[in-house]
């Protein structure tokens, strides 16, 4: 039944979609999401939920939406949070976690994750998670961050294990174990590796980049287990690479994973024309 404050429903909401869809002053890929948006209310009897939902999947820069693409977005998931749709608070949290909805805000950010945490939604848990780590409204908190995480990798989720990783390896809340944080790193990549197609696509965008400059790093410096400088070199290219196309799509924090990728890498080549002198002495 809709709630009588409701501003939005399917049909106002196709009105605003076609006003986007014709307004020239917006960029193309949001008119896109708009008309591909009437379309599909046009097929289906879609919740208008499915709207805000699917800017995530065609606007994939980390940059402001123009206003009334926000306007349109930021109202529907106030709607859906009012209803008590955890997801959506999730998404906004989202939105202002990037700045994408006109406003950077660590702590909006933290307030809509922790109102889908407490209503059960897993990747609110994993972005608190984040948040809490990096100390993102204050000092990190790693006893929190640590429960977080927990929850998301009981989940299958890879952020999270990565990040448990990390605790173990520099002995953040947990005893340091870099045997432990090797095994979790290479477990990450099995888990990309053997998903299935669309899924492998999707981790590999979403956190290969952070596995695999990790797990070149155990090799290059012999964490939790032998060095080698050729597998390391590999898989730091590989995760250059992807933080290279993450950075691509607007994510700011993709250009510190670059310079660690490449310093990496940098060391690798170093150790290796050190081996090759080696060999050339000795022959």
């Amino acid at each position: 039944m809709t709630d009588t404050l409701d501003l939005y429903t399917l049909d106002t909401v196709v009105q605003e979609l076609k006003d986007i869809a014709n307004d020239n002053g917006i960029p193309q890929v949001y008119r896109d999401w708009a008309r591909d948006g009437i379309a599909y209310a046009g097929r289906n009897n879609p919740g208008i939920y499915v709207f805000p939902q699917n800017i995530f999947s065609y606007c994939t820069v980390k940059e402001p939406m123009p206003g009334r693409v926000r306007e349109l977005v930021e109202g529907i998931l106030l709607q859906e949070i009012r209803h008590g749709n955890s997801s959506a608070a999730n998404d906004l949290g989202e939105l202002y976690y990037d700045g994408r909805i006109g406003e950077q805000s660590y702590r909006k950010a933290m307030d809509y994750y922790m109102f889908s945490a407490d209503r059960g939604n897993e990747d609110a848990y994993v972005n608190l998670g984040y948040c809490y780590f990096y100390g993102r409204d204050g000092e990190p908190d790693y006893d929190k961050a640590y429960d977080c995480f927990i929850r998301g990798a009981l989940t299958g989720d890879i952020r999270s294990l990565y990040k448990i990783g990390d605790m173990y390896r520099y002995g953040l809340h947990v005893q340091r174990d870099e045997r432990q944080a090797r095994n979790i790193y290479s477990h990450c990549v099995d888990m990309i590796n053997q998903a299935p197609k669309p899924e492998h696509d999707r981790l590999q965008d979403e956190c290969g980049a952070d596995v695999y400059v990790r797990y070149a790093e155990c090799f290059l410096f012999g964490i939790g287990g032998r060095t080698d400088a050729w597998i390391a070199l590999s898989w730091a290219q590989r995760a250059e690479q992807g933080f290279r196309k993450k950075a691509l799509d607007g994510d700011s924090f993709a250009k510190e994973g670059i310079r660690r990728a490449v310093n990496v890498i940098s060391m690798c080549r170093n150790e290796l024309d050190r081996l090759t002198d080696d060999s050339s002495v000795l022959s």
